[in-house]
C-alpha cells in the first residue's frame, strides 16, 4: 500500500524547494508530474526537489521528470 504524497514548497535563496513526502509510483506519479509542471510553467529557474521524504521513487517517475524539465526548456526557447 502506498502512502499519499503530498508536497511542501518553501523558497531558499534564489531556489524554490519543493519537499515531496509519499510514495512516488505509477499510481501517484501524475501527481508528482503535476506539481512539477506548475513549478516549471510559474516561471521558476531554479527548483530544488527535496526528496528526502520520499521512501519509494519509481525508475519512471525519475525519468518522466527529466522529460518535463528538457521540454519546458525547449517551449521557453521557442517562444
Amino acid at each position: 500500500m502506498s502512502s499519499v504524497p503530498s508536497v511542501a514548497k518553501s523558497r531558499v535563496g534564489h531556489c524554490l524547494v519543493a519537499a515531496f513526502s509519499g510514495d512516488m509510483d505509477y499510481l501517484n506519479g501524475p501527481m508528482f508530474r503535476t506539481e512539477f509542471l506548475s513549478l516549471i510553467d510559474f516561471g521558476e529557474r531554479f527548483i530544488v526537489l527535496d526528496l528526502a521524504g520520499v521512501p519509494f521513487f519509481g525508475v519512471g517517475q525519475g525519468t518522466g521528470a527529466a522529460t518535463t524539465a528538457t521540454e519546458a526548456h525547449w517551449r521557453r526557447q521557442d517562444s
